[in-house]
């Protein structure tokens, strides 16, 4: 095992970004063919918005934009039958930070860097998989300032001669932590030495009336990814991330609470909600003034579908075999909230056992939560000119599964649910319900079962549980597959 050290410094106006990486070289192996004794190490290749450079070069990026680690490496294969498969696996960790200064109310919030966000996708291409993971962090009062880590990696498969599916190497990064437990307040004016837990260093104060006095810190934090090369010489490393910024501790006495209110459908209305904002605040005479901010009025939707080979036939031939497309038929809750709706269908073939299905996962359509500069007021939110008021955007999460007979697509089906998400910006800070989101749980299953008339059959359930806001939700497409002697038309 031989080991390189690389280091690296992102400069990023108030934001200092420092990015230390510890890799690894592999020794030869069965997943690698024809690679030498001493292997070349990893292409790593750092991205400052449009710019390039070369990763022992420092990088100077402007606030609100981000900073993009990539790994790659050309791995290779050698099949029994002589044929050599090459490929190149991606591992991409983008570092985002909006903001070069953090204002909050006390002191307490400042120190807190809390997990507020995580989402994980895979995408599924004809020869490899990429994996997806989404995290966000907030700082401050209702964690109103994010740190973004948005990372992926590609996991390459290779079916050879014998039938055998080859995982290729890859590197895998697992989730971020903040290492930030130990942080204090240090009045000393002792420089912070870099790539250590989080520290708060004083720097001045400044009176802005007789009752508040706003104090200023220099706030480091720091946060590592575990980086896993994954082959039959496995190792970890970390990529350690360090964060300079300002923090404003502002002492006022203005805070922020958050709510919601479901209304049930009426008047051939689904069920909708509404986000509520309180802002508490002290008059003159020292009284607490309340006042609230309602979102606008949004639905839960649900999507779903089940279509056929072509959606103009009631039946279609492969090598030979009909296929026929009965009834339809759908069911939502009576209960009068609508928090279900299932979609049904029929399908005839007349071998059971030449059925196959995969599942697809495409997750967030329309782009994933927090992603401010889709979110839409009358015009897209401008993070550079924030205007006051409520921005929404359509969250749409989705899942496909494709049914096949000998081997060809003969049904399709879709299972999502969408909701409205939305922030309130104002007082110059961002207000959003990230805490809040829709949770999903889908899931395929295959039953065996035995029509009514004897005829023997396999249900297949694309199912969807969610909950969002108190409330659960649950969708779903089952298609009943019989096997029939005669052809019903």
């Amino acid at each position: 095992m031989k080991t390189k050290n690389l280091r690296q410094v992102v400069l990023m106006s108030m934001i200092v970004l420092v990015v230390a990486l510890v890799w690894w070289s592999c020794e030869d192996s069965e997943f690698f063919s024809g690679i030498p004794e001493t292997p070349p190490s990893p292409t790593v290749q750092q991205t400052n918005g449009n710019e390039t450079g070369i990763y022992a070069d420092p990088v100077v990026i402007e606030q609100g934009d981000s900073a993009c680690l990539v790994i790659s490496k050309e791995c290779s294969y050698t099949d029994p039958d002589g044929t050599v498969y090459t490929c190149e696996p991606k591992t991409t960790i983008k570092f985002y930070a909006p903001k070069d200064t953090v204002y909050v109310d006390d002191f307490e919030s400042l120190l807190t860097i809390k997990e507020k966000f995580n989402s994980n996708t895979n995408v599924q291409w004809t020869d490899h998989t990429t994996m997806k993971n989404l995290q966000k962090f907030g700082i401050g009062n209702e964690w109103r300032y994010d740190i973004t880590f948005d990372m992926a990696y590609d996991v390459y498969h290779y079916v050879n001669s014998q039938n055998e599916t080859i995982d290729l190497a890859y590197f895998k990064t697992n989730s971020a932590d903040c290492n930030s437990a130990d942080a204090k307040d240090d009045t000393s004016g002792i420089t912070p030495i870099l790539m250590s837990p989080m520290r708060v260093k004083r720097v001045t104060s400044l009176n802005t009336d007789e009752s508040a006095e706003r104090k200023v810190y220099d706030v480091t934090a720091t946060f590592n990814v575990d980086l896993e090369g994954v082959d039959p010489q496995a190792s970890t490393q970390n990529v350690f991330f360090e964060v300079h910024f300002v923090g404003v501790v502002e002492g006022s006495a203005v805070t922020y609470r958050k709510s919601y209110e479901w209304f049930e459908p009426h008047d051939n209305l689904p069920i909708r909600c509404d986000y509520i904002v309180y802002r508490d605040s002290r008059d003159a005479s020292g009284e607490i003034v309340t006042e609230e901010a309602r979102s606008q009025r949004c639905s839960i939707e649900h999507a779903l579908d089940i279509s056929k080979r072509r959606p103009d036939i009631s039946q279609y031939t492969i090598n030979g075999a009909t296929i026929c497309y009965l009834e339809d038929g759908y069911s939502v809750d009576d209960s009068g909230n609508r928090s279900y709706t299932i979609l049904y269908a029929k399908t005839a073939v007349p071998d059971l056992s030449k059925l196959s299905h995969i599942v697809y996962v495409d997750g967030y359509l329309n782009g994933s939560p927090g992603e401010w500069n889709l979110y839409f007021n009358g015009g897209l939110f401008n993070q550079e000119n924030p205007q006051p008021g409520w921005y929404m955007k359509d969250i749409q999460y989705r899942e496909r599964s494709d049914l096949s007979y000998d081997d060809e697509i003969i049904r399709r089906y879709q299972v999502g649910i969408h909701f409205y998400d939305r922030f309130l910006y104002v007082d110059n800070q961002l207000i959003d319900f990230l805490d809040e989101q829709m949770t999903y749980d889908y899931n395929f299953k295959v039953e065996d079962a035995t029509m009514s008339t004897g005829e023997p059959a396999k249900v297949f359930t694309h199912e969807c549980t969610a909950h969002y806001l108190g409330k659960d939700f649950y969708i779903a497409t089952v298609d009943s597959v019989y096997q029939y002697t005669t052809p019903p038309f």
